[in-house]
C-alpha cells in the first residue's frame, strides 16, 4: 500500500468518475459543472480525515448515479404502464428500448464524450450519403425518447444528454416533466460557462435546431431558459431574439436598455458614489 497517497486516491476516483461524467472534479479550479458543488465543497471543508472524506464522495456519487439509474429503470417501466394501450403498442415500445440503430450509435459517439458536446444536435437530422441533412420527423420524437431513457440510467449528468431530453420534452410539450426543464436548465448553465468559441458554437445549434422543430410557444420557453441559465448578456439577448423571435429574450433586451439608460441618466446608482 506504500504507493497509495491521498494524490494518487484522489485522481484514481476521478479517473473512474470521469469515465461517467467527464467534468467531474474535486478541485475547485477545475469546476465546469454546478452538479458537483456540493461534492467539492465537503471535499474542501470537511474537517474529516481523509478517508472518511473519500469514502463519502464515492458512496455520495454511487448514490446519485447507481442507484439513480435503478430509480430510472423503474420509472421507464412506469411511464410505459401509465401509457399501455395494447400488447403490441406495450411490444414496440420495449423493442425500441433494446433495438440498436443508428440513434443507439450517435449517442454512443457522443454521450460522455467532451469533445463531441458540439455534435449533440446531429441525433435530430437524418443523414443520407451524398444528401444534405434532413431534420427528422416530429412523429419519431416518442421512440427517440425511450431510446434517449435508455442512457439516461447511466449517465445523469451529461451536459449533451440533458439537452437532447430536454429539447425532446420541449417538442412533444412535455417541458415540465421531470426530464424537461429540470435537466435542460443545468446543461444550459453549464454551456454558459464554457470558452467563449465553443459557448458561441453550442447557442448557434441551440437555436438553428430550435428554428427546425419548435413552435412559437416552445421557443419562449426554450429561450426563458436560455436566458435565465446565463445566456443574459445584451449580445446573447440579441443572437436569441433573431434564431427565436420570441417575445421573452425581447422583453429582456427592453429591460437590459431601459436599465442602462436609466443609469446613464442619473449619473450612476447611489452606491457608485
Amino acid at each position: 500500500m506504500a504507493e497509495w497517497t491521498e494524490v494518487s486516491v484522489v485522481e484514481k476516483l476521478t479517473n473512474h468518475i470521469k469515465k461517467y461524467d467527464y467534468t467531474f472534479t474535486l478541485d475547485h479550479a477545475d469546476q465546469q459543472s454546478e452538479q458537483h458543488h456540493e461534492l467539492i465543497e465537503h471535499f474542501s471543508t470537511s474537517n474529516n480525515p481523509f478517508l472518511k472524506k473519500i469514502l463519502f464522495v464515492l458512496l455520495k456519487w454511487y448514490n446519485d448515479n447507481v442507484i439513480y439509474s435503478r430509480k430510472r429503470s423503474m420509472l421507464l417501466m412506469k411511464e410505459l404502464a401509465d401509457d399501455f394501450k395494447d400488447s403490441q403498442s406495450l411490444h414496440q415500445k420495449i423493442e425500441t428500448y433494446f433495438k440498436r440503430n443508428d440513434d443507439v450509435y450517435l449517442l454512443e459517439k457522443t454521450v460522455a464524450r467532451k469533445e463531441r458536446l458540439k455534435d449533440w444536435f446531429k441525433i435530430f437530422y437524418v443523414q443520407e450519403e451524398g444528401q444534405d441533412d434532413k431534420p427528422r420527423q416530429l412523429t419519431t420524437f416518442k421512440s427517440l425518447k425511450i431510446t434517449v431513457s435508455r442512457f439516461l440510467e447511466s449517465y445523469n449528468n451529461d451536459i449533451s444528454l440533458n439537452l437532447i431530453n430536454g429539447f425532446i420534452c420541449l417538442a412533444n410539450d412535455e417541458f415540465d416533466s421531470i426530464d424537461g426543464r429540470e435537466r435542460m436548465a443545468p446543461a444550459i448553465r453549464d454551456i454558459a460557462r464554457l470558452e467563449p468559441e465553443q459557448r458561441e458554437e453550442m447557442l448557434a445549434s441551440i437555436l438553428s435546431t430550435a428554428d427546425d422543430f419548435l413552435t412559437i410557444e416552445q421557443r419562449n420557453q426554450l429561450s426563458e431558459v436560455l436566458v435565465t441559465n446565463g445566456f443574459d448578456l445584451m449580445e446573447d439577448l440579441k443572437q436569441i431574439h433573431l434564431g427565436l423571435e420570441d417575445s421573452f429574450s425581447y422583453g429582456s433586451m427592453i429591460k437590459s436598455l431601459h436599465s442602462t439608460i436609466r443609469e446613464q441618466a442619473y449619473g450612476g446608482y447611489p452606491w457608485e458614489a
